[in-house]
């Protein structure tokens, strides 16, 4: 039984406690305007505000 528990633990939650406090760098690199819609009409309208960088 205790073998299992420690089979349990290498095999998922010292993973999972690795992948959390790793330093995770940002993938997303946005070029170009970005804008929040309001209006959530899927499209750019006057009523329209852009985010700024």
């Amino acid at each position: 039984m205790a073998s299992r528990v420690a089979l349990l633990f290498l095999l998922c939650v010292l993973p999972s406690m690795l992948a959390a406090i790793r330093l995770h760098k940002n993938p997303f690199c946005v070029q170009g305007r970005v804008y929040y819609d309001s209006c959530r009409a899927g499209f750019e309208t006057s009523a329209i505000t852009y985010i700024p960088d």
